[in-house]
C-alpha cells in the first residue's frame, strides 16, 4: 500500500494519483461511470533533487488538474469535439484571472487602501498584503460554494478525502468503513495554497532590497514601472515558492519535533477544508472508490 496517493474532485467525479500514474472516474447522466487511466510522464533523477522536485510538482499537479477537469467537462458535452486553441484561450484567461485576484489585487490593495510603500516597509507590506490575499481567497472559496455545480464538486472532494483516508488505513474500500471518516484531509491541496502565502510574506519582502541592488535608480522610478518590476517578480518566484512549500510540506509529514511545529501551518487549511469539502453521498463515493480501484489495479488492466 502506498501512503502517496493524492487526487482532485472533478466535474460529477474523482481524479487519483500516485507517482506514475493518474486515474479519473466520472459518473454520467445515465447513472455509468467511466474511467480513464494514464501514465505520468517520467522525469530525469535530477528532477528529484530537493527543491527541484517542488517545481516539477508543482507543474505536475497543474497539468494533470487541468487535463483531468478538462476530460470530465468534455464527457458531459453533446459535442465531444473541442478546438484545442478555445481551451488554450480559456486556460491562458484563467492564468490571467489568478494573477490579477491573488497577486496583483493584494498588492494594490494595500498601496492605495492602506497607503503604504513596499519599498520602505516590505515586511510590513508583504504581511499585510498576505493577509489581504488569505481575505480575497476565502471570500472567492465562499461566493463560488453557493454555485450548485461547485457544491457537488466540494462534496466529491469530500468523497476523495474520505477513500483515501480509508485506503491509508488499509481498510476494505466499502461504504460502512468509508463514511465515518471525516472530509478533511491534512495533505490537501487547501493547506499548501496556505503555506504558499506564508512563505510569499517572506519572499515577497526581499524582492525590493533585490531590486534596488539590481537597478541602482530604481527607487527614483515612477510608480508603474516599480509596481510592474515587483510583481513581475512575484510571478516570476512562483516555482520557488512551490519548491520551497513543496520540501515543507515533506518535513512535517515526519514524525519529529520541527514536523509537529509545521503542522501548526496546516490548520488554516484544514478550516479553510470545511468550506472547500462537504459530505458527500453514496454514489459520490462509489466514484471516488472506482478512480482509487482503477490506479491500484492499473498493472492488472
Amino acid at each position: 500500500m502506498s501512503n502517496n496517493i493524492g487526487g482532485q474532485a472533478v466535474i460529477e467525479g474523482v481524479m487519483m494519483r500516485d507517482k506514475t500514474h493518474y486515474s479519473v472516474a466520472v459518473r454520467l447522466e445515465n447513472g455509468t461511470i467511466i474511467t480513464d487511466l494514464q501514465k505520468i510522464k517520467k522525469w530525469h533523477k535530477f528532477f528529484d533533487l530537493p527543491f527541484i522536485r517542488g517545481i516539477k510538482a508543482l507543474y505536475e499537479n497543474l497539468t494533470i488538474g487541468y487535463k483531468t477537469l478538462d476530460w470530465s467537462a468534455k464527457c458531459f458535452e453533446k459535442e465531444k469535439k473541442e478546438s484545442s486553441i478555445i481551451s488554450f484561450i480559456s486556460l491562458i484567461i484563467s492564468l490571467i484571472f489568478g494573477i490579477g485576484l491573488f497577486i496583483v489585487l493584494p498588492n494594490l490593495v494595500v498601496h492605495y487602501l492602506l497607503g503604504l510603500v513596499e519599498e520602505k516597509t516590505p515586511i510590513l507590506y508583504n504581511i499585510l498584503a498576505g493577509i489581504v490575499r488569505l481575505l480575497v481567497f476565502f471570500i472567492y472559496v465562499v461566493i463560488i460554494s453557493f454555485f450548485k455545480d461547485v457544491k457537488r464538486i466540494f462534496q466529491y472532494h469530500g468523497a476523495e478525502h474520505k477513500v483515501i483516508h480509508t485506503y491509508e488505513r488499509n481498510e476494505k474500500l466499502i461504504y460502512d468503513n468509508i463514511k465515518k471518516y471525516p472530509t478533511l484531509h491534512k495533505r490537501c491541496g487547501t493547506s499548501f495554497i496556505f503555506l504558499l502565502i506564508f512563505i510569499s510574506i517572506i519572499i515577497f519582502s526581499i524582492v525590493p532590497p533585490v531590486l534596488s541592488q539590481i537597478f541602482p535608480d530604481f527607487n527614483s522610478y515612477s510608480l508603474f514601472l516599480k509596481k510592474i518590476l515587483i510583481l513581475s517578480s512575484h510571478i516570476i518566484l512562483i516555482p520557488l515558492l512551490g519548491s520551497i512549500s513543496y520540501e515543507l510540506l515533506k518535513v512535517s509529514a515526519k514524525e519529529n519535533l520541527t514536523s509537529k511545529i509545521l503542522s501548526i501551518l496546516s490548520y488554516p487549511g484544514l478550516f479553510f477544508q470545511k468550506i472547500t469539502t462537504k459530505e458527500p453521498d453514496e454514489k459520490q463515493v462509489e466514484v471516488a472508490v472506482k478512480a482509487l480501484e482503477v490506479l491500484i489495479n492499473k498493472n492488472n488492466s
